[in-house]
Formats: C-alpha cells, sequence, structure tokens
C-alpha cells in the first residue's frame, strides 16, 4: 500500500500477513454460512459455499458460474473427475468407458464427453457411432439425438457406404479403390493404396477400412494397410506372420482375424490375429481344414469360416472358432461346395451366396441357423 503527501515524499508499505488473514475470514465465513451465494448438494450432504471461491480453484465451476452449463447424471465417476480437475482420474476413467462402448451407450458417451471438453473419448465414442451405425440406429439414444449429433453423424464420409478395394482388369492388378454411395447412386475413386493386389481381404475395426494379405502373378503378400475416410489416406500397419492371398478376414472382439488363404499353391490352415492397440499380429489355432477363397463372419460371440478351396478342390466344411478356448470345430456343411464365396450375417443366421463349385459359377444361396446347427 502507498500514501502521497504534500511535500512530494511517499511512504511504502506491505502486509505479509493480508492474504493469509483473507483466507482466513474467507474459512470463517465459509464455516458461520455467511455471505455464501450458492450451494452444492452431493447425494445427501449440502455445502453453503463462496461462488468466487469455487471459480477460483476449478475451472469447473469458473466454467458454470459464467457460461449457461448444463449438468449430466451420467458417467459419475467420469463427471466427478472433470468436476475436480483431476486430470489422471479422467484419463483412467475415460479409458475405462472406451472399452466399454456399445451401440446402446456409444451416443451418450459421445455427447457427455463433448458437452465436458474430453475431446479424444468423444472422437473414440463418435468414430465407434459410425462404425456400428446400424445397430446404433436402433437403440433408443439414436431416438433421442439432437439435430447437430445427427446432421454430423449422417454426414460421415464413410457412413453407409460401400468400397471397392484393388483387384484385378485382366491386364494390370490394381491399387485404385473405389467408393459408392447409396443415396447418390455413385461411384467415386479415393486415394489407392501402396500396394496393388488381388485376393485381398477387406473389414472394417472401429471406423477405419483394413486391406490385408492379397497377390500378385509374382508375389503373396503380408502387407496390411489402413484407409481413413476422413483423411482420405491409407497408411501401412503392422505385416502379418504369413503372406495370404486369397485370405478371410473378420472382426471379432476388436480384433482382426486373417483365416486361411495360400502361398503358392499351397493353401493354408493357419489364423492369427491383428490387435490395433498393439499394432501387432499373433498367430491363434490353426483350422481342421486348408482352405484359401473362404468367408468369413462373426456371429454370437464366434467366427465361422465357410467353404473356400483346398489347393483348387472346392469344400462345402464350416468351421466355428471360440476365441476362449482358442478352438476351431467343424459344424453342419453346406448341401454345395463353394470356393469364392461370399458370406454374411442377417438376424443372427448366416448366409452363403454364390462361390464356384468346380464346374460352374452358382448363384445359389444357403442360410445356417447356429442355434439349430441347421
Amino acid at each position: 500500500m502507498a500514501q502521497d503527501y504534500a511535500d512530494g515524499d511517499r511512504l511504502e508499505f506491505q502486509a505479509p500477513s493480508m492474504a493469509l488473514h483473507s483466507f482466513r475470514k474467507l474459512h470463517q465465513f465459509f464455516e458461520d454460512g455467511e455471505l455464501c451465494d450458492v450451494c452444492v448438494r452431493v447425494g445427501g450432504r449440502a455445502w453453503r459455499c463462496h461462488r468466487l471461491v469455487l471459480a477460483c480453484c476449478s475451472p469447473y465451476f469458473h466454467a458454470m458460474f459464467t457460461t449457461p452449463l448444463a449438468e449430466s447424471q451420467q458417467q459419475a465417476l467420469l463427471h466427478a473427475s472433470s468436476v475436480l480437475q483431476l486430470d489422471p482420474l479422467m484419463r483412467a476413467c475415460s479409458c475405462f468407458v472406451r472399452s466399454h462402448l456399445e451401440p446402446g451407450n456409444a451416443l451418450g458417451v459421445w455427447q457427455f464427453a463433448e458437452s465436458h471438453g474430453l475431446g479424444d473419448l468423444a472422437r473414440s465414442a463418435e468414430r465407434f457411432a459410425r462404425a456400428r451405425f446400424p445397430q446404433v440406429a436402433a437403440s433408443r439414444e439414436y431416438l433421442a439425438l439432437g439435430v447437430d449429433h445427427l446432421d454430423r453423424l449422417l454426414a460421415a464420409a464413410d457412413l453407409g457406404k460401400l468400397f471397392a478395394v484393388g483387384g484385378s482388369d485382366d491386364k494390370h492388378h490394381l491399387s485404385s479403390a473405389e467408393l459408392f454411395d447409396p443415396l447418390t447412386n455413385c461411384w467415386k475413386l479415393v486415394c489407392t493404396m501402396n500396394i496393388p493386389r488381388r485376393g485381398l481381404g477387406l473389414c472394417q475395426l472401429g471406423g477405419p477400412l483394413y486391406a490385408v494379405g492379397g497377390m500378385d502373378d509374382v508375389s503373396f503378400f503380408n502387407t496390411v494397410e489402413r484407409y481413413d475416410a476422413q483423411s482420405d489416406s491409407w497408411t501401412l500397419v503392422a505385416p502379418m506372420k504369413s503372406p495370404r492371398g486369397g485370405v478371410a478376414v473378420a472382426v471379432l472382439r476388436d480384433c482382426i482375424y486373417a483365416i486361411g488363404g495360400n502361398v503358392g499353391q499351397t493353401s493354408l490352415n493357419t489364423c492369427e490375429k491383428y490387435d490395433p492397440h498393439l499394432n501387432k499380429w499373433t498367430y491363434v489355432a490353426g483350422m481342421t481344414q486348408r482352405r484359401a477363397g473362404a468367408g468369413a463372419v462373426a456371429l454370437d460371440g464366434f467366427l465361422f469360416v465357410v467353404g473356400g478351396f483346398d489347393n483348387n478342390l472346392p469344400l462345402s466344411s464350416v468351421e466355428r472358432y471360440d476365441p476362449d478356448l482358442d478352438r476351431w470345430v467343424c459344424v453342419r456343411p453346406m448341401s454345395t461346395s463353394r470356393g469364392g464365396v461370399g458370406v454374411g450375417e442377417l438376424s443372427g443366421r448366416l448366409y452363403a451366396v454364390g462361390g464356384h463349385n468346380g464346374t460352374r459359377y452358382l448363384d445359389s444361396v444357403e442360410a445356417y441357423d447356429p442355434a439349430t446347427d441347421r
């Protein structure tokens, strides 16, 4: 504090105890409930507090008192860590919530994370919702989704789109990729892969698309590339342990499985899985039957691999993989041998479409119900 005098002299002095005295006085006001202007309630308890003190101590309270921030009852522990600005706890909670994303909660987590400034968690939930859109669209949260989030979800570059990647035009092996939009009934070229090839496996894990293995007239590849629709770019990730042309791929429990395939004229029964968090491939149990050009799909927590060729012999056999037991077992075979078969899942049933029986190409379709093994 300073005081000026008429003759121009100036007296300065300091009171080092003023800050401590002021905080003691503030604490006394708090204890006595004097000049309190906000009430904080937790469970059945309530505290009369000073708005200014809370705003000084917590960015959350500062935002609450200076902006129209709405409270949320979701994800209570994550909310509490955000309230208290406990970064390590927020990271731990975010990691836990991210690992428990489901079609029924992804949209709620997305909105919650954005409202609390949890950018990484919000992006993870948004990617999950795009990747699992058919299941997410059937949830109750989807019906309550706000217009802004709905517009952003439906505007996603890869949502509801069909990709055609690689292959051969009878003259060259292709690295090109095309995207089909059913809303416009148009195909358009997107970024090309790094390596031209045919006989590759293609699947989506989270948001990105993965192109696995494949071959050309000279080589069989263990190469794996990841496509990001937002940046329209392909990136090489960890290669498989074995080259695989004509490989079947499927996604189960957030891992990609590469099943069978061939190297040269030899069909494979080996299988491996890719963990995107570790960027690593590891072998899993081999199938009972060697096969290339098979179809694969995840259904009811299992992997099913259907048909294919064993050294050019078309197969009717079907195998089921249990990830808990790391074991393949044979289930009821198809009525027709089908190599190069297309497979898919719909309403709890597995469908085998087309293929080649060793004599001709097929237009027939078979369905399999795992509940009845028929």
